[in-house]
């Protein structure tokens, strides 16, 4: 288990490596395969990362799963997700110091599951920001790194509100807009959602779409948005802001939010980056499509619109493969006197075994334990995903794939 706290020495000269990871999931496959001997061990999924976060000096990660306990039920679906205590045990060991609980898994087990992850996290000593107790107050989470006050707002776009029928406000979890239980999609639609989810089962459904060719889950676009509802939600998220702005040196906002599998952001993303980025923060980082997408800079703030995922199952019947969802960054923020010096990303690769059971390695490692004839493949990858990210065009030796590269330089 990584521990940052062996020497309390602070190196003023030193930048404070910040490290931001996508969709930390664990879905039916891995839960499956996890479990031996009357428990559940999850301590391989994450070994790679250990050595890559010991040069950071604070982790941060999408939790995207509640821990809610044995006793509302532990993921048995596609769609609705709930992982043991254990799941979160070992994302803390691999490095990870705070999760963001803001997504739009936050409510598979309802308000119920929402409030036992929260006390899940805290038996686990994980920080946490994103979703509260209704006795809590909806604020961010500050914490003292090496003599320097991060604040950190996680916020989501979706509850996934119709498929849990709870939707939650302001009380429980930082939303980037309104959550409602409708009945707009027709009677025909409603009633095929109906047979699928109740009478045939959305995992063998998908199985059957895609054993015939068909994509069992089509790539979506976050392009609608009702901007004076939005407004209204951000600024809340503003008037945040403003408030640990007077108490930090660094404010990140996180918002979970975009289209799934798509590698390129929608209206409302794009709508929504534009706007937090005219708060003056020091970054705007967020996740939910479950691929890499764009980073770039927006009114002057480095905003990453999606780091796709750190640990999904590839095997899940609706995932679309088409734009590398074993594939993810780590970003990091390299700060020094109340100012972003650098950032540089590590991609990362989901690799799932036979049984389901996943690790996730860094392109680096990959290439180097790899064969000459996989060297080829990871190379391409590596290239697809800088291109992604910001069109890096880096030339890469035959030696090796570097950890880091450099994306942008203050």
């Amino acid at each position: 288990m990584l521990d940052r706290n062996e020497s309390s020495c602070i190196d003023n000269a030193k930048p404070i490596k910040i490290s931001f990871l996508g969709d930390i999931m664990c879905e039916s496959p891995l839960l499956k395969a996890a479990f031996v001997d009357g428990g559940y061990n999850f301590e391989g999924v994450f070994e790679g990362l250990e050595s890559l976060f010991e040069s950071s000096d604070y982790v941060v990660g999408n939790l995207e799963t509640p821990l809610a306990g044995r006793k509302l039920k532990y993921t048995d679906s596609m769609y609705s997700f709930n992982s043991p205590e254990e799941f979160g045990l070992s994302v803390k060991r691999c490095g990870v110091d705070l999760v963001l609980t803001a997504n739009n898994h936050c409510c598979d087990r309802g308000i119920e599951g929402l409030r036992r992850t929260i006390d899940a996290l805290d038996r686990l000593g994980l920080s946490h920001t994103g979703t509260f107790k209704d006795s809590e107050v909806n604020s961010p989470f500050i914490v003292e790194v090496k003599g320097s006050r991060f604040a950190f707002v996680s916020c989501t776009a979706s509850t996934n509100a119709n498929r849990t029928k709870c939707a939650p406000t302001l009380l429980n979890v930082n939303l980037l807009d309104e959550q409602s239980v409708t009945l707009d999609a027709g009677l025909i639609v409603r009633l095929k959602t109906g047979i699928v989810r109740h009478l045939i089962g959305e995992e063998r459904y998908a199985k059957h779409r895609k054993k015939k060719g068909l994509t069992p889950k089509k790539i979506s676009v976050d392009n609608s948005i009702d901007k004076t509802r939005v407004d209204l939600y951000l600024d809340n998220i503003a008037g945040q802001v403003r408030k640990v702005q007077k108490e930090a040196d660094y404010v990140f906002v996180c918002p979970h939010m975009g289209g799934q599998f798509n590698e390129t952001p929608g209206l409302f993303s794009e709508y929504v980056m534009d706007c937090l980025s005219k708060l003056g923060v020091s970054g705007v980082v967020s996740s939910h499509p479950h691929v890499v997408q764009k980073c770039e800079l927006i009114n002057g703030v480095p905003c990453a619109f999606s780091l796709g995922n750190v640990s999904m199952s590839l095997s899940t019947p609706y995932v679309v493969r088409d734009n590398m969802p074993e594939c993810g960054i780590v970003l990091h923020f390299y700060c020094l006197d109340g100012a972003i010096q650098k950032i540089t990303i590590t991609p990362t690769k989901i690799i799932e075994e036979d049984n389901g059971y996943l690790r996730v390695e860094t392109y680096s490692a990959l290439f180097a334990c790899a064969e000459d004839h996989e060297r080829g493949q990871l190379v391409d990858e590596y290239r697809r995903i800088l291109r992604v990210v910001g069109s890096l065009d880096y030339e890469i030796e035959a030696s090796g794939l570097p950890e880091e590269i450099l994306l942008f330089e203050f």
